[in-house]
This record gives structure tokens, C-alpha cells and sequence, in this order.
């Protein structure tokens, strides 16, 4: 090997294996703790559902709220990972190359459908967060959240928008399931591919139901 193509591969070998790291770090920060999050969101949301969902819902928020060290929770499992995910996944996005039209097969159509519902998810939350954690509020938060949350779904457009925001985010997470795992060398065979995939769409279309269950239930 020449001294020049020696100097390459010293320089080409960190790179591609900053680039694996930056991968294998994207996929785990969209299960733990973003996946995590939402499903924690989509269980206390479920708990509106009832006749007594406006009390129940109220005291789910009060108890988040009320966890201890709520505000590190919140930026180290939240903000910085959803800003490390959402900014990384954004650019894996335009890197990638789109080949579904041309090649309409599944795999194909689900990376684009990967990609698609990443960027609606990441609008969707910042959005979420925007209007519910950082608005300034005549009272605490956790005693009216119901209030605030069913005011807004009143609005038949805030409604299919959180709706479209549940459906992609749930989607994303169900479909990086077998993708984390496939990453991650947890599933190798494609049997156990398989099998996480069917687990992954279990999970998305699960989440969707809650979400969509607890955006009806809301009513003022």
C-alpha cells in the first residue's frame, strides 16, 4: 500500500466509525428515552378516557410534575435527546437516497415512510411541548391540563393534526422497534427480524389506539 492510500484509509477508517457510532446512538436515543417518553405520554393521555377522566388526567400531570428532579429529567431525557435525534435524523434523511419509486418494494417503501413520519413526529412534539410546557398559564398546569387539552381538540383542525402527529409518531416508533434491533445486532436471523418486525407493528398500531381513544375523550 502506498503512503498516500495508507494516509486515506487512516483518515476514511474514523470517520466511517464516527459515523457507525453517530447511527447506533440516533436509533438508541429514539427508544430510550424518546420511545419511552411517548409511550409514558400516550398512557397518562389514556387516562382522560372515562367518566371521571377530567380528575384522573389532572392527577397523572400533578404527579409528573411533581417527580423529583423533574426539570433534569426533562432536559436530559427529553430536550437534548429529541434535539440529538431530531437534528441527526434530519440529516440521515437528506443523506439517504430515495429508490421507492423505482424499486417499489416494502423495505423500500417503509424507509420512506421511516423518513417521512420522523419529520412529522419531530414538528409534532416541539409543537406539543411548545403550546404545553412552555405557554404561560393564569394557573398551575397540572390543575388544568384537562382544561387546556380539551380546548384545543375542540378545534376540529387541532384534532386531525394531533391525530396525524399520533399516527406518525407512533408509526416511527413502532418501525424503529426492529430497526434498533436490527442496528444493534439484537435480531440477526431474518426469522427474529421477522418476529420484531410483527412486535414493532403490535406496538405502533397499540399506541395509535391509546392516542387516538384519549384525543376523543377530551371534551369540555
Amino acid at each position: 500500500m502506498s503512503s498516500e492510500a495508507s494516509a486515506t484509509a487512516s483518515v476514511s477508517l474514523p470517520a466511517q466509525s464516527q459515523h457507525f457510532l453517530l447511527r447506533r446512538l440516533h436509533s438508541l436515543t429514539g427508544i430510550i428515552p424518546l420511545g419511552a417518553f411517548f409511550v409514558e405520554h400516550m398512557v397518562t393521555n389514556f387516562a382522560a378516557v372515562g367518566a371521571d377522566g377530567a380528575v384522573k388526567y389532572n392527577h397523572a400531570v400533578q404527579f409528573l410534575k411533581s417527580l423529583p428532579f423533574v426539570l433534569g429529567l426533562e432536559i436530559f431525557g427529553i430536550f437534548l435527546p429529541l434535539l440529538f435525534h431530531g437534528v441527526l435524523g434530519m440529516w440521515i434523511a437528506f443523506e439517504g437516497r430515495v429508490t421507492a419509486t423505482r424499486y417499489p418494494l416494502p423495505r423500500n417503501w417503509m424507509y420512506v415512510g421511516q423518513r417521512a413520519s420522523g419529520a412529522i413526529a419531530l414538528v409534532f412534539v416541539i409543537f406539543h411541548l411548545l403550546h404545553f410546557r412552555f405557554a404561560s398559564h393564569t394557573q398551575p398546569f397540572e390543575q388544568i391540563a384537562y382544561q387546556e387539552v380539551a380546548k384545543l381538540l375542540a378545534n376540529p383542525f387541532w384534532l386531525v393534526a394531533y391525530l396525524v402527529g399520533t399516527a406518525a409518531t407512533a408509526f416511527h416508533l413502532g418501525n424503529g422497534i426492529p430497526l434498533f434491533c436490527i442496528s444493534w445486532g439484537i435480531t440477526i436471523s431474518p426469522r427474529s427480524q421477522a418476529v420484531m418486525n410483527r412486535v414493532g407493528a403490535v406496538v405502533g398500531l397499540g399506541l395509535f389506539a391509546l392516542g387516538t381513544a384519549s384525543a376523543l375523550s377530551f371534551k369540555i
